[in-house]
C-alpha cells in the first residue's frame, strides 16, 4: 500500500488535478511527457516521484470516469485515503 503524500508534496501537486481531471474527461490518456507539462504549467519540476504521483492520480480518476454508480466509485476513490486525497475525488 502506498504511503501518504507529504502535505508539501500534496500542496504542489493539487494544482495539476484539475488540468489532469479535464483530460480524462475527454478521453484522452495523458501520456509521460503530457503528465510533465501539466507539472510544468502549475510550478512543479518532473521529479521522479511528481510524475510517478499524476500516473497514479491518472489511473485512479480513468477508473472513476468509468465507474457505474456511487458504491463503485467510493471503492475506487479509496487509495486516495491512504495518499490524503480523499476529499478531492470522485
Amino acid at each position: 500500500m502506498r504511503n501518504q503524500l507529504s502535505e508539501e508534496k500534496l500542496d504542489k501537486l493539487l494544482p495539476a488535478l484539475p488540468p489532469l481531471a479535464k483530460r480524462i474527461d475527454t478521453g484522452t490518456v495523458p501520456e509521460e511527457h503530457v503528465l510533465k507539462e501539466i507539472l510544468h504549467s502549475v510550478g512543479v519540476e518532473t521529479e521522479g516521484w511528481a510524475v510517478e504521483e499524476l500516473v497514479f492520480w491518472t489511473k485512479i480518476l480513468q477508473k472513476a470516469s468509468t465507474a457505474s454508480n456511487d458504491a463503485e466509485r467510493k471503492i475506487i476513490a479509496e487509495p486516495w485515503d491512504t495518499r490524503g486525497l480523499s476529499h478531492t475525488c470522485c
